[in-house]
């Protein structure tokens, strides 16, 4: 291929001096040739300063100090951005060999807005042997994609005309969910079209004390459930959607408008009550689990068949929705 396509790659820093450098190399050592690398250092006081100098011939663009975190690191990054796909990198995860090669391939040669890959995890003390695979969720159906949304960022590429089109930035106000608040914002302005997946390894996402996917679960809810508290109220969702959120602690500084035109709202709310119905369920919650369920057969979508007889033996459903439901495979 000659037409490579320009890939932006941001690494948001802070005191990850043990880390950092496997990450910067990861990135250089995929020799590609059209890379742009920039590092967002926001002030460390361990080593990671002097390992970023020891590479900053090959960057782009880097800088150390003060930010907002997370996010606003990611913000000034894009802001200095000029290439045709872009990603961020944390600084304790890895580049898988041959990543960007297969990304900058896949863009170059179909019309796409999004390409994802598998993002493989590791213990700290053992990068060799797979914990776990993860991937970004997917289906032929936006609503479903959003309802039972699942991240494997650092193997989910963008291109940056879309984030461009979705005010350049991530959302400064979550600092755990970032990530998954971007995807479906992407959902509800592009839907899955223009999305491509692959089941190639593109990351590995390291799991260490610090780490905030091991350290932070709850911070990670109050974000993730503002979101959809967020799409609830917007949408004028159903009382026993918004409730079930509203048990738990939510980011109060999360705020958002969500493009409309793309997304049926009622079929997404269908998706979500698929969902909440087997939280419910496991609640004790039996009436809002059969509003659930009774909302889920009226929009036409369905529920796990194998999790019927279990609702059956301690609630009340009509038979007409068991056998509905019966007949359907998993949606």
């Amino acid at each position: 291929m000659s037409n490579f396509p320009r890939i932006s790659i941001i690494t948001p820093s802070f005191n990850q001096g043990k880390y950092i450098e496997q990450t910067i190399l990861s990135v250089l050592e995929q020799d590609y040739p059209n890379l742009e690398y920039i590092i967002i250092d926001g002030g460390s006081s361990d080593e990671t300063v002097e390992i970023i100098k020891k590479y900053e011939k090959h960057l782009a663009y880097w800088i150390s100090e003060p930010d907002n975190g997370q996010s606003d690191a990611i913000n000034k990054g894009l802001q200095r951005s000029t290439g045709d796909v872009f990603n961020w990198l944390n600084s304790d995860d890895v580049l898988e060999k041959g990543a960007l090669h297969e990304v900058g391939k896949a863009f170059a040669e179909n019309d796409i807005l999004s390409f994802n890959g598998v993002c493989r995890t590791f213990n700290d003390d053992n990068f060799e042997k797979t914990v776990n695979t993860t991937y970004t969720s997917f289906s032929t159906s936006a609503e479903k994609t959003i309802a039972k949304v699942s991240m494997g960022q650092p193997s989910q590429f963008y291109s940056l005309k879309s984030i461009r089109e979705l005010g350049n930035c991530v959302n400064t106000s979550l600092s755990h969910s970032m990530d998954k608040e971007l995807w479906c914002r992407f959902l509800f302005r592009f839907g899955t079209e223009k999305v491509k997946f692959t089941n190639s390894v593109f990351s590995s996402f390291r799991l260490h004390g610090e780490s905030k996917t091991v350290s932070l679960y709850e911070l990670f809810r109050k974000d993730d459930y503002a979101i959809y508290n967020s799409i609830f109220e917007q949408f004028n969702a159903p009382d026993f959607l918004k409730n079930f959120v509203l048990k738990f602690e939510l980011n109060k500084n999360y705020k958002n408008t969500w493009p409309e035109g793309v997304i049926n709202p009622e079929l997404l709310f269908a998706y979500f009550a698929v969902r909440f119905a087997t939280e419910y369920y496991t609640l004790g919650e039996y009436d809002n689990c059969r509003k659930c369920l009774l909302y889920a057969r009226k929009n036409g979508y369905p529920v796990d068949k194998n999790f019927i007889p279990q609702l059956a033996k301690v609630m009340f459903i009509p038979t007409p929705v068991i056998n509905f439901m019966r007949k359907v495979k998993n949606g």
